[in-house]
């Protein structure tokens, strides 16, 4: 019945999430609303379909942790989040700077040498080349940011985000097509 609300909701603070990685404060707030109202699709499936035939089984099902992953694991972040303490993702920052290098220099040498009669002759090098303006230094940097769950690492919260509402999708579409929850 408020599945399909609750989803819209999370979905937009996902949008968000996305539009303000660059600000962690602000991605940290958004990803607890994020988590508060994705965790509510789930309980009000629980509560919609509680008294009916077969629903403990069929939501138990639902979220089982090897089957659904996604599901338990923001459960357990959701619940962190309420009763422990503030959600708080590990920020990886991937910097990249890119510059133009130009060499440039002289070499100053002198090589003795000896004619046929074994008397010296001295040959110098000629003189150098008074030196070339510096080019330009085209210079490029790219910051990446990008947040983890300690207990997912090397994957980014966003990417998780998404895949987690796509299982909560597919369980209200499971739940409205066995009659457990309402169109």
């Amino acid at each position: 019945m408020y599945e399909p609300a609750k989803l819209k909701e999370a979905w937009y603070f996902l949008s968000e999430m996305h539009a303000k990685h660059d600000d962690p404060n602000a991605f940290v707030y958004l990803l607890s609303a994020f988590l508060s109202s994705a965790r509510s699709v789930a309980q009000y499936a629980c509560k919609e379909a509680e008294g009916q035939a077969d629903s403990q089984a069929w939501y138990e099902s639902q979220i089982e942790k090897e089957a659904h992953p996604n599901i338990a694991l923001f459960k357990d972040q959701r619940d962190v989040n309420i009763h422990v303490s503030p959600v708080a993702p590990t920020k990886i920052l991937n910097i990249t700077v890119a510059t133009t290098l130009h060499l440039s220099g002289s070499v100053d040498y002198r090589v003795s040498f000896v004619d046929g009669d074994g008397n010296p002759v001295t040959i110098a090098s000629p003189r150098p080349e008074p030196a070339q303006p510096k080019p330009e230094s085209d210079t490029s940097s790219t910051t990446d940011v990008r947040y983890e769950f300690d207990e997912r690492p090397n994957e980014n919260i966003l990417d998780l985000c998404e895949a987690y509402l796509k299982e909560l999708e597919a369980l209200v579409q499971d739940g409205q097509s066995k009659g457990f929850l309402t169109l």
